[in-house]
């Protein structure tokens, strides 16, 4: 899945052309506004358009609020530089580079006399955690040069976040305190494989008719006949069994595609079921006496 990518610009004066839009990718697109004067500017870093720009399909309406005010108030910290201060341009870079919502940096491009456009590409949450009372939203690097890890991005919220008309799944099995933002744990990545591969192959219709819901995968590499392995824990006391997380990739193992469309069939069935295992070509429900 291609991350949300997108644009931020630092003007002086009077903003022409602002939009902040809470809920969406923010990033400056309409920017080619050149300025023909001698000489160079002064960019005001407490001064920030945010635009939408390039979100992949279906994914532009996510933004934390408060990642903006997030960099808004950082910006703001950097004193003004003249727009042709490459050190102050680096330091721009350096306080970019601090947030962990934002995955990947482009090139700084000087608008002249007084402006600054800085390519930003952000991460997009597959779920989220519980931790001290609040849920963090986390998104996964699967192409990290270390190997795959999860990353906890700021904000938080009181409730699970909800995307698309579902809520973002939770991720059981953390355990406190956090030593960084960074999630290695094969079984929380083996939760986040999971997540994704939800949001790729599961119709919005049917997530949504999931409600709020665990993703426990602390038994994924345990999974067998006898084993369920990983287990989404469904509101009203309902339990999927996943088996293997696709992030083991075990041999043998039904695809997720097929376990997201044999639970899209079972949540559309008449019956009280409690109990779901998608481990097998014909799932097994079990209903409620």
């Amino acid at each position: 899945m291609s991350p949300r990518e997108g644009r931020a610009a630092l003007f002086v004066g009077p903003l022409i052309f602002v939009v902040l839009i809470l809920g969406a990718l923010y990033f400056a697109k309409h920017l080619d506004r050149h300025a023909e004067a001698e000489g160079f500017g002064l960019i005001e870093t407490n001064r920030i358009a945010l635009d939408l720009e390039g979100g992949a399909a279906g994914w532009a309406t996510w933004l934390d609020p408060a990642w903006a005010e997030m960099l808004h108030g950082r910006l703001a910290s950097i004193e003004d530089f003249p727009a042709d201060d490459a050190s102050g341009v680096a330091r721009v870079v350096a306080a970019l580079n601090e947030f962990s919502f934002i995955e990947e940096l482009g090139t700084p491009r000087v608008i002249w006399p007084d402006g600054l456009e800085v390519p930003l590409r952000l991460r997009r949450p597959l779920a989220c955690i519980a931790y001290e009372g609040r849920f963090y939203s986390v998104a996964v690097d699967w192409q990290a040069e270390a190997g795959p890890r999860g990353v906890i991005l700021p904000g938080g919220a009181l409730t699970p976040p909800a995307f698309r008309g579902a809520f973002l799944p939770v991720i059981g099995g953390i355990k406190g305190p956090l030593a960084s933002v960074w999630l290695e744990d094969p079984a929380l990545l083996g939760a986040l494989s999971i997540a994704d591969s939800m949001w790729s192959d599961l119709a919005p219709e049917a997530a949504h008719g999931l409600g709020r819901f665990v993703i426990d995968a602390t038994r994924d590499a345990e999974t067998s006949v006898e084993e369920p392995g990983t287990r989404l824990e469904l509101e009203g006391g309902r339990r999927i069994y996943f088996g293997r997380s696709p992030y083991l990739q075990a041999p043998g193992e039904l695809p997720a595609e097929t376990k997201w469309a044999n639970l899209a069939k079972a949540l559309a069935l008449d019956g009280d079921w409690d109990r779901l295992d998608l481990r097998w070509d014909t799932p097994e429900i079990h209903y409620r006496q």
